[in-house]
């Protein structure tokens, strides 16, 4: 009969290659943290239409949602959980083109230039430039 390589009670999914968290150096560590302030951002946004503005209520979720999946993948990258890495360079990567397209709809509806609208798109190409730079790592 076949052993198992995972340990008791891991999912195979979820289980990190070293068993240790990243170091503080480590870019991915930094992409993470930057990932972090994203989903922070995007709870204190999505509080914020919740209370005070008319949006659909689907929209509103699915910031929420959005912002929690940046909070769950930036912890578990910490983690150096190979699946979390995946899921959040993917998910970085598709904001970053999401965002880049639509800045000057951003800088119409907030009426900031159109230099301020680019940075949340600057700003998740950072993150995926900063897990690209080690994969080894997980």
């Amino acid at each position: 009969m076949a052993q198992s390589s995972t340990a008791p009670g891991s999912s195979a999914g979820l289980s990190s290659k070293s068993g240790a968290a990243l170091s503080a150096s480590s870019p991915s560590f930094t992409a993470a943290l930057l990932g972090a302030l994203i989903g922070l951002g995007l709870l204190v946004f999505s509080t914020h239409l919740f209370l005070n503005a008319h949006t659909s209520y689907p929209l509103n979720l699915a910031i929420a949602a959005l912002g929690l999946g940046e909070l769950a993948c930036s912890y578990f990258v910490v983690r150096a959980v190979r699946v979390a890495w995946a899921f959040a360079l993917s998910i970085n990567g598709t904001a970053a083109v999401v965002l880049l397209f639509s800045a000057p709809r951003i800088r119409d509806a907030a009426e900031v230039s159109i230099a301020l609208a680019l940075l949340p798109s600057l700003l998740a190409f950072v993150i995926v430039i900063l897990h690209s730079l080690k994969p080894e790592e997980f």
